[in-house]
């Protein structure tokens, strides 16, 4: 889309009049974001071409998305190979006036883009999109600083990061030692969490055995409510006996308040039975 505003190809060479720029101020083809590892996630050649296919993102600052941290849009994108890698490159449309003063001026900043993706820890970065870009003083991709002697002086930085990285016999020494203490500490968590295991099955056993205790005390209670209720029972029946007895001696069936019948000695022998049954149980 063609748009009225003042056009900037080279940052560092820029020789115009600061006080004459026309907003917006447009950085031609600035590099977005590269092939390559950055924070820790490896982003390959064709990650980077797929993410580069958007429309139109808007640019913030320090990835803090906001209206007041809104300071232009990124517009444009394409894909490019440069010196082996695959880049995205870009325009920066600012509306921004101060912040294009200070970029001008030397300003150390570059683009970090805030990226949607799926991180595959072998492979590296899947799907990714590009959901916004912001200027940044410490942008993990060093290409895309702004002003080439920044760039310049943080490709080395990396270069030598890089190179102090590589690891001496005695690093690896070192290494395998720390190594050895984590698996002993790991064997010994291990033994831990059997310990553990075995304090739980004690406690488990313990709680088991008062159940048991509480089971044996009921039985014995219940016991003790089973004889009373049986010698309550004899007693009731030694009663009716000596009754029935009591009333047979007084010879007069007619006079007496109890009328017998001729299966009084039955029910009487079947009382008795039952009731020794009983106490035999007990």
């Amino acid at each position: 889309m063609k748009m009225d505003g003042t056009i900037i190809e080279d940052i560092k060479n820029w020789t115009g009049d600061i006080n004459a720029l026309i907003l917006p101020v447009i950085f031609k083809n600035k590099i977005l974001f590269s092939e390559g590892t950055h924070n820790g996630v490896i982003y390959s050649q064709k990650e980077i071409e797929n993410a580069s296919k958007f429309n139109e993102l808007g640019l913030f600052m320090d990835h803090i998305e906001g209206v007041e941290t809104l300071v232009g849009t990124v517009r444009n994108p394409n894909f490019f190979m440069e010196d082996g890698k695959g880049i995205c490159r870009g325009d920066l449309v600012l509306f921004d006036s101060n912040i294009v003063r200070k970029i001008l001026m030397g300003m150390h900043t570059g683009l970090s883009p805030r990226v949607s993706l799926d991180r595959n820890i072998s492979q590296g970065a899947k799907n990714s999109q590009f959901q916004s870009f912001s200027l940044v003083l410490f942008p993990a991709d060093q290409r895309t600083f702004l002003n080439s002697n920044n760039l310049k002086q943080n490709l080395n930085n990396k270069t030598t990061m890089e190179n102090n990285d590589v690891k001496t016999d005695a690093d690896i020494e070192e290494i395998n030692k720390v190594k050895a203490e984590l698996d002993a500490l790991k064997k010994e968590n291990e033994g831990n969490k059997h310990v553990a295991v075995c304090d739980s099955v004690v406690n488990i056993e313990h709680e088991l055995g008062l159940i048991n205790e509480n089971l044996t005390q009921r039985k014995v209670e219940l016991s003790k409510c089973n004889t009373e209720m049986l010698n309550g029972m004899l007693n009731a029946y030694r009663f009716t006996q000596n009754f029935i007895i009591t009333a047979t001696t007084l010879g007069d069936k007619q006079s007496s308040t109890y009328e017998f019948r001729k299966d009084d000695h039955r029910i009487k022998d079947d009382c008795e039975t039952q009731m020794l049954k009983l106490c035999q149980n007990k």
